[in-house]
């Protein structure tokens, strides 16, 4: 099955980048294990506490979209190629109302943010965000120019505001916006 016509070749660069820094182990597909090393990284990268609260947001995204992919009905695991991937993301697009996915997506990324916000000063500071992305592997080297981009009003510290729009950008704009940088910089090619 391939993509359907209507979809935007940035939109799919930036969803093969995220399905990259997933693919831990650089097989072509996603699999339990690859989905949980990110977990084990913010159990290594937060306190317990702070890291329960990830954790369970991870684990709500593996059980809303992952899991469903990755299990077939008699609970046999299986793993997610790329291709199965863009297209279970555009035929998710295309059967639901966009407004909606992107209410979804920004109660999801409130909580991220909620999650993320460590001192819970209402921002997420460099550290905090170097934090998170250090989660699903984003090399260090990035992480100023993601960061940077992200922080739209140069303030040096990302607004609530200024997450959950980066967030959503990423998985549905189509052309480039700052959120492009949400999971750090796009592969080259």
């Amino acid at each position: 099955m391939s993509l359907p016509v209507s979809s935007s070749s940035f939109l799919c660069k930036k969803l093969t980048h995220y399905f990259a820094i997933l693919d831990k182990d650089s097989d072509g597909k996603i699999s339990q294990d690859d989905l949980d090393q990110v977990k084990t990284r913010m159990y290594t990268l937060y306190s317990k506490h702070d890291a329960a609260a990830l954790v369970s947001l991870w684990e709500e995204v593996c059980k809303n979209f992952w899991y469903p992919a990755m299990y077939k009905t008699d609970c046999s695991a299986i793993q997610v190629t790329l291709q199965e991937y863009l297209n279970n993301e555009m035929l998710l697009k295309v059967n639901q109302p966009v407004e909606h996915l992107k209410c979804l997506s920004r109660e999801y990324f409130n909580k991220l943010f909620d999650a993320i916000d460590i001192n819970k000063d209402g921002v997420v500071s460099r550290h905090e965000y170097a934090q998170h992305v250090l989660c699903y592997g984003i090399d260090t080297k990035d992480i100023d120019a993601c960061f940077q981009a992200l922080d739209t009003d140069k303030n040096g510290t990302i607004s609530r505001e200024e997450f959950v729009e980066a967030g959503i950008q990423f998985f549905y704009d189509m052309d480039e916006t700052p959120g492009a940088y949400f999971f750090g910089p796009l592969s080259r090619g």
